[in-house]
């Protein structure tokens, strides 16, 4: 109810795929993903305005990995991804630059 308050709505998304090409792309700002399999994926919009946070909260049993945008980075990691191990979690994500991202959430890198 709060989101609606603030006039965000929470958009429902499967992971799909293991790989930063495959996974969904995530439309709103606030995200509610689940895994079916393991490592199913979901990536950043490229479109995103810098400063705008996206939250996305991983529901499920099922790790779920969060992909920057192709050619983007995370924390400093190119072509990064912050993966929950455990299901579930919440992180948050800002576009700080062009191609730059920052998050609370641990991050790796995978080349795309």
């Amino acid at each position: 109810e709060l989101a609606s308050n603030l006039g965000i709505t929470p958009h429902t998304l499967a992971g799909a795929g293991t790989t930063q090409a495959a996974a969904a792309a995530i439309l709103e700002t606030l995200t509610l993903a689940t895994a079916a399999g393991s490592a199913d994926s979901v990536r950043l919009p490229a479109t995103a305005r810098v400063g705008v946070p996206y939250f996305v909260a991983a529901l499920g049993a099922t790790a779920l990995v969060v992909w920057a945008p192709v050619g983007h980075s995370i924390n400093g990691t190119a072509n990064g991804k912050a993966t929950y191990s455990a299901s579930p979690g919440l992180a948050i994500f800002i576009r700080t630059g062009a191609t730059t991202w920052v998050t609370q959430a641990a991050v790796t890198t995978t080349v795309a």
